[in-house]
């Protein structure tokens, strides 16, 4: 029905921004010793990579994520989203320190981590602000998405 249950915002901290920028601003570097130089050609390419830079970085941290009564919903710059049906959700737990799947961080802190562990596919890491609220509601969520499949599973049975 996406019905929205939960929005969260995503948790923020100035060590993702500082490794995200930390190429821009060498390669923002390089293009001015190129106009230094008197190299305008290649400055303007240098110019335009670190506008590339912005454009796929904005494009890959995610904004929020949603909580809706069928799916989990990670947003992205519009229209950019990643949707996880309810029905590949195996178990939702506090991420560890490493991980191995999809991350979608925004922020490099493991203390707002979340793994959604899912079905024959790849995990999916992500950091929420509220972590405690997410897990709680997405948990409760997906209990009431299975209580209402099995009714509706019951009734046609």
């Amino acid at each position: 029905m996406n019905i929205l249950l939960h929005e969260d915002k995503t948790h923020k901290d100035a060590w993702l921004k500082l490794v995200l920028a930390i190429p821009m601003i060498l390669v923002l570097g390089g293009g001015l010793q190129f106009l230094a130089n008197n190299n305008v050609e290649d400055a303007l390419a240098m110019f335009g990579l670190v506008v590339l830079f912005v454009i796929v970085f904005s494009i890959i941290v995610p904004r929020r994520y949603l909580i809706f009564d069928d799916k989990v919903k990670i947003q992205f710059i519009r229209p950019f989203s990643f949707s996880i049906p309810f029905d590949t959700i195996k178990k939702v737990e506090v991420a560890g320190k490493s991980s191995i799947g999809l991350n979608f961080p925004s922020s490099l802190s493991s203390s707002h981590a979340v793994g959604i562990l899912r079905k024959k596919r790849l995990a999916v890491y992500i950091t929420p602000d509220n972590r405690e609220l997410f897990m709680e509601t997405l948990e409760k969520a997906m209990s009431n998405w299975q209580k209402e499949k099995d009714r509706s599973y019951g009734k046609t049975a």
